[in-house]
């Protein structure tokens, strides 16, 4: 039982921060391209 736990942990944690980390790159991208594209 623990050991269940103890592997679908991370997968659970992934799907937890998966969607504010995709925004936050997209942001950085798009930050960073904007700084780029206008001196």
């Amino acid at each position: 039982m623990f050991n269940l736990a103890l592997s679908s942990l991370p997968a659970y944690f992934f799907q937890l921060f998966q969607i504010p980390f995709r925004h936050f790159i997209c942001v950085k991208l798009t930050s960073y391209s904007a700084s780029i594209l206008r001196p």
